[in-house]
């Protein structure tokens, strides 16, 4: 969930390095056409992107894509709100999740190595 401007602007300054290979894509998580020709992928990282499908039909595109590209042995990193946590996030409804119903919706293919709740404390400034 980035702009592809934003993608455009980090290229260029990776650019600078010489071991620099990475891939740049945009696509749309729920109607996806370029994420789909992608195979093997060692790693998929989920910060805050899950949480607003809040439709079984986008959630099930989002998992079955997840399922697609990933390789066996492939590791998937998910932080989303959990139960106790926002319903909503910069205005949007989200959907909450537990670790049970992700290790539902990754399926037997998939095993929970780590698991956490991470809190955020806000101080008030003087």
């Amino acid at each position: 969930d980035i702009a592809s401007s934003a993608l455009t602007e980090l290229n260029n300054n990776l650019s600078k390095h010489k071991n620099s290979n990475i891939q740049f894509i945009v696509d749309d998580l729920i109607n996806p056409r370029e994420l789909l020709k992608l195979k093997n992928i060692d790693l998929w990282h989920d910060r805050a992107v899950l949480h607003f499908f809040v439709g079984q039909e986008q959630q099930d595109t989002y998992f079955n894509l997840l399922k697609k590209v990933l390789k066996p042995n492939g590791y998937v990193i998910l932080a989303e709100f959990n139960m106790n946590g926002a319903k909503k996030c910069s205005g949007l409804d989200v959907f909450n999740y537990n670790e049970t119903m992700l290790q539902d919706r990754l399926g037997e293919d998939f095993k929970l190595l780590k698991s956490f709740n991470h809190l955020v404390l806000k101080t008030r400034l003087k």
